[in-house]
């Protein structure tokens, strides 16, 4: 859970906080003009099974929910686990890639059992309707570019991940997927060079145990927010972690933020 950061956090971590710029005022835009943000993936078998092409959109719906909200926790909010049901009256189109397309048929119900990726567009219209039920509000471009400055501590030492560094390939990887994801600008710091003006910076201190898994502690400093917000991902995989850092920062610069940032 997001606590409130206080100054010897910072000092202990040795993270330096810059000085944000203020961030130029945002013309308002449709989300809708990416189509990526109202589209969303899922492994089904088979493509012209009903009951898969509803499972489907059910597990692609909470996606594009999150996406273009910027809160990942949104998909269990009551209205949005209502929707699951009539996930296929908000979809517009669904496009299908054979899994297994260079491998021969062995089965003589053809691509029946064969596990498909599944894209599915949905309604822009029906997706903010859906989103704004759920008390929340779809966050149009641009949203903030947010720089990631994560200090690494494994098994050889101390870190700073950065684009080119020659360790943290994994980690790197991984905050591509993940902000590609939930549609978060995200950059990372170049070696050698001053990083450029955000509008908002995430720091994280990401230390493996001896026993295994990590543990990470964010901070995010936002033009945007009244205050630094700080928090610990649970231990465990690198992966889980960083997806966890930036999806509470999108939450915490996303619209209505306050309604989950801490009191």
């Amino acid at each position: 859970m997001i606590t409130r950061l206080c100054q010897a956090l910072t000092v202990g971590l040795g993270l330096a906080i810059p000085v944000l710029t203020a961030p130029a005022p945002a013309v308002a835009r449709p989300v809708s003009a990416d189509p990526a943000f109202y589209t969303g993936e899922a492994i089904i078998t088979g493509r012209d099974i009903p009951s898969e092409r509803l499972r489907g959109y059910q597990i692609a719906l909470p996606q594009v929910v999150a996406k273009v909200s910027g809160d990942s926790h949104l998909a269990a909010s009551p209205a949005v686990q209502a929707a699951l049901g009539q996930a296929d009256s908000m979809v517009r189109d669904a496009s299908f890639i054979d899994r297994l397309a260079k491998k021969k048929l062995m089965d003589e119900q053809g691509t029946r059992e064969r596990s498909f990726l599944m894209t599915v567009r949905f309604d822009p219209a029906a997706v903010d309707r859906l989103i704004r039920a759920a008390g929340r509000q779809p966050w149009p471009e641009p949203r903030p570019t947010v720089r990631v400055s994560l200090r690494i501590t494994d098994t050889v030492g101390p870190f700073l991940l950065t684009t080119d560094s020659p360790r943290g390939t994994g980690q790197r990887e991984v905050i591509t997927d993940v902000a590609r994801r939930i549609g978060l600008p995200v950059i990372l710091p170049d070696d050698g060079s001053l990083p450029p003006p955000t509008p908002a910076i995430l720091t994280g201190e990401m230390v493996i145990r001896p026993e295994g898994g990590w543990t990470t502690v964010w901070t995010l400093v936002a033009a945007s927010l009244p205050r630094p917000v700080t928090w610990s991902s649970p231990p465990g995989t690198f992966d889980r972690a960083l997806a966890d850092g930036l999806e509470e920062t999108s939450r915490a610069l996303s619209p209505m933020a306050s309604a989950v940032l801490p009191r």
